[in-house]
């Protein structure tokens, strides 16, 4: 469903590229941390929340509503106990924008699935921003310095192909971590680095 694309980097400690940051992406992540089974099969994760992980419920019921065909969820869930929750919900909202218009606003558990996706994503938006400015920040600051990139990378132990199109725009190729240390190495105060003031600085 295109309506659940965004934007463009990574999500730490998810393997999914920020412009892949569906609610399909997250949710599949989500339901296999919660129920520590390496799968998205409907069936076998009803069977994990009727049997010792109820809280894979709610976000396998919205997986199953919101990004499986609807014929095929039935069929999964329909000799689970989850089948009527499932078949409660399609009678409910007609349509994938009316569910979503409900869990926006909604507090109980089903909304705290969605706010935790939208934390997500909010996080992985702001990665993207933060990496931006830095990147500006290290090209201005290696033309001021004099500094190459081939001396940033041998210090550092920095792959200086990844550095190039780091510095080209593709921001997937360094980490946080990591522009700190180039920040640091190019003479930026550690304080500043740490609390993000120098993102103010031109």
């Amino acid at each position: 469903m295109n309506f659940w694309i965004y934007t463009n980097n990574t999500v730490k400690g998810m393997s999914l590229k920020m412009n892949s940051l569906t609610l399909n992406g997250f949710l599949s992540v989500y339901m296999k941390e919660l129920s520590n089974k390496n799968t998205v099969n409907i069936k076998k994760l009803a069977e994990s929340a009727e049997k010792d992980n109820e809280r894979v419920a709610e976000p396998l019921l919205l997986y199953s509503y919101l990004c499986v065909e609807r014929k095929t969820a039935r069929r999964q869930l329909v000799n689970s106990c989850l089948f009527e929750r499932f078949e409660d919900i399609c009678k409910s909202y007609r349509t994938e924008k009316e569910m979503i218009d409900y869990l926006s606003t909604a507090n109980d558990d089903y909304g705290k699935v969605y706010k935790s996706y939208l934390v997500k994503k909010n996080a992985s938006i702001n990665e993207r921003d933060v990496k931006y400015k830095a990147l500006r920040k290290i090209k201005n600051l290696q033309d001021e310095k004099k500094i190459t990139s081939y001396y940033v990378c041998k210090t550092l132990g920095i792959n200086l192909a990844n550095y190039g199109k780091f510095l080209s725009g593709n921001t997937n190729m360094l980490s946080m971590k990591n522009i700190r240390r180039v920040l640091d190495l190019l003479g930026m105060k550690k304080q500043l680095i740490k609390d993000d003031s120098w993102l103010n600085t031109k």
